[in-house]
């Protein structure tokens, strides 16, 4: 068989000469046939761990919505929250605008050709997508000091909004930087800095269900959606006394990692079986099992 050209690369000159095994056609048919029935079945059985992959993400965001708007008292009495989209709430919480307990500024002062091996964290908007999950305990970027001296810094406690995006769904997307070394954030980044709250509910308020679609509501855009800090400062958002906020945000943490855990299973299992799929196949057509 003629070698595949430097920049892996083949013409079709290369191609037509390569030599491929042929067994008789009777035996063609059967190879043929062996394979499909398998990954038939394999396939269907990717299929149910995807699915199960989607209910499980399903009941994180139930799990979040639930703890975040009604606490984890099922008898706890209720009051009406005074926004139509939020509900009830449990009597003994507040409701509040962000912008009447914290700050609101942009990140700004590099971009990704400052990137470097080494020197001061960098948050870039978009690895909250890939990288981060509510959290950042260490950002996975750096760049140099000197970049990163001319840069806006973020502190332990922030909440980072995504200022753009893809869609109205992943706008606004939020993620609690608990990192203890110093960082900068880039300018697709709202900074949200407060003292008086949990950061860690206010992540997972601040990411469930109601409160994505009422980010995406109020952005604006379509190839790119963009939202900003006049926007996100009129969001309303339940309180209960920061205690009780801490013990929601414990019982949120423990139940999405054993989630997660799930997840990775599922995740597991799915790349075992298409693994086992190639290698089926590839027996079956070179003969390395007896099909007939």
């Amino acid at each position: 068989m003629v070698g595949i050209r430097e920049g892996k690369n083949i013409s079709f000159v290369e191609l037509s000469h390569s030599r491929i095994p042929i067994p008789p056609l009777p035996e063609q048919h059967a190879i043929a046939a062996f394979p499909d029935e398998k990954c038939t079945k394999i396939d269907e059985a990717v299929q149910i761990k995807e699915a199960q992959i989607a209910l499980l993400q399903e009941r994180r965001q139930i799990l979040i919505q639930q703890a975040v708007t009604r606490g984890l008292n099922p008898d706890a009495p209720m009051k009406d929250s005074g926004i139509d989209w939020l509900g009830q709430i449990p009597a003994h919480w507040e409701v509040k605008r962000l912008a009447s307990f914290g700050k609101f500024s942009k990140g700004g002062g590099f971009s990704k050709s400052d990137f470097n091996k080494t020197g001061t964290d960098a948050v870039l908007y978009g690895d909250i997508y890939t990288q981060y999950d509510f959290v950042i305990d260490r950002p996975v970027r750096t760049i140099s000091t000197a970049v990163a001296s001319q840069s806006v810094a973020i502190y332990q406690g922030d909440l980072l909004f995504n200022g753009s995006g893809e869609t109205r769904e992943d706008i606004g997307r939020c993620v609690l930087f608990r990192g203890v070394e110093k960082a900068v954030s880039d300018g697709d980044f709202i900074i949200f800095r407060q003292i008086e709250n949990d950061p860690l509910f206010l992540s997972f308020c601040l990411n469930s269900n109601g409160f994505v679609e009422k980010k995406a509501q109020s952005s604006k855009g379509e190839i790119i959606v963009h939202t900003y800090a006049s926007a996100l400062k009129n969001i309303f958002i339940p309180l209960p006394p920061v205690d009780e906020q801490s013990r929601i945000a414990k019982f949120i943490w423990d139940g999405i990692e054993k989630i997660k855990d799930a997840i990775t299973i599922k995740q597991s299992q799915i790349t075992t079986l298409k693994e086992y799929k190639t290698c089926l196949i590839n027996a079956a057509v070179t003969g390395k099992i007896k099909v007939v």
